[in-house]
């Protein structure tokens, strides 16, 4: 199984990662005997197979999985595949004969989970007692930061975070763009609003965290700011476009309304009209008539904004639909 183990050491996918709880609450939750991190998504799990390339194909047609990455050994001792839609990543793993022969169960490989804080989550596991295949390894050019665990009964669990930004390849995009201060559409302001809905405010601008207050229909509040988080997105250009050429991949950003994008560019951020909104079309990649190219996953992102009401409480929602007065067009 050792050999397993080297295997996957890099081989991983871009993940999601969130740094939201504070150092002073994670030292509480230490104290209380707690641990020091939250889990945090997305979904992952890696399965054995013997056809991955069948495999591959069932996961993009059963659930719209796009395949990101393809690992090889020259000598065939084994073929990874991996697979990703949003925030669920799928590993395909065929060994060759040799390894197989070794050990020829099939199934479910491993699975894992991200956290807001890698290091801590070691530190504490390790403090536990818990058994560890691996240190905390990085993958330069996915920019992601891992390592494998077993549970008491011997499965593997990986656990995953976000490397350090100067770890990552101009290449890749990070795993969840996080643009501060966007306002996603045109003609999108912030400002005075109106409350035609009731929302939750909360501490932080994430599912979950404590409610500071409330809203009601008909207050007017203040809407101070705002954080969209994307999953990047790959596009695959068909028509040569600003300087693309056919067959290269942009990764999509944040959507800014009337067809334009920001994109990743080499490790820079740049805008680009695409003439496509991730708002239209049918469900699913939404980009069924796209002129210069093909959408491999859907645009998947998510808006929250900081709320203060008239009463002087503040807090962050995602429920924007709630409101009115954001576009200053009208």
């Amino acid at each position: 199984m050792a050999l397993r183990a080297l295997l996957f050491v890099g081989m991983l996918g871009p993940v999601l990662s969130a740094q939201f709880v504070t150092a002073d609450l994670r030292a509480q939750d230490a104290a209380n005997g707690e641990p020091p991190f939250e889990v945090v998504g997305p979904s992952f799990f890696a399965v054995q197979v013997r056809d991955d390339s069948a495999a591959a194909d069932w996961y993009r047609r059963a659930f719209g999985l796009a395949e990101v990455r393809h690992s090889e050994a020259a000598d065939g001792r084994y073929s990874i595949r991996l697979l990703k839609r949003g925030g669920l990543t799928v590993e395909l793993i065929r060994f060759g004969a040799a390894v197989e022969a070794a050990d020829p169960r099939l199934g479910l490989f491993k699975s894992g989970f991200h956290v807001d804080d890698i290091d801590a989550a070691y530190a504490w596991l390790a403090e536990l007692g818990t058994k560890l295949d691996q240190r905390i390894s990085s993958d330069e050019v996915l920019g992601s930061r891992t390592f494998v665990l077993r549970d008491p009964e011997g499965n593997r669990l990986q656990i995953f975070s976000t490397a350090d930004p100067a770890q990552s390849s101009a290449a890749t995009p990070p795993a969840v763009y996080v643009d501060e201060g966007a306002c996603p559409f045109e003609c999108c302001s912030y400002g005075r609003w109106w409350a035609i809905g009731q929302v939750e405010l909360r501490t932080q601008p994430r599912a979950g965290a404590p409610v500071t207050g409330s809203v009601q229909p008909g207050d007017t509040v203040m809407a101070e700011t705002g954080v969209v988080r994307t999953v990047p997105a790959p596009f695959l250009v068909k028509q040569a476009l600003d300087g693309y050429a056919p067959g290269d991949t942009i990764w999509l950003l944040t959507y800014l309304g009337e067809g334009f994008f920001k994109v990743w560019d080499g490790g820079e951020v740049r805008e680009l009209e695409l003439e496509f909104s991730p708002y239209g079309g049918s469900p699913g990649a939404r980009c069924e008539h796209c002129e210069h190219g093909e959408l491999l996953t859907p645009h998947e992102s998510e808006w929250w904004v900081r709320i203060t009401t008239a009463a002087g409480v503040s807090g962050w929602t995602r429920g924007t639909e709630s409101f009115d007065g954001m576009d200053a067009c009208g």
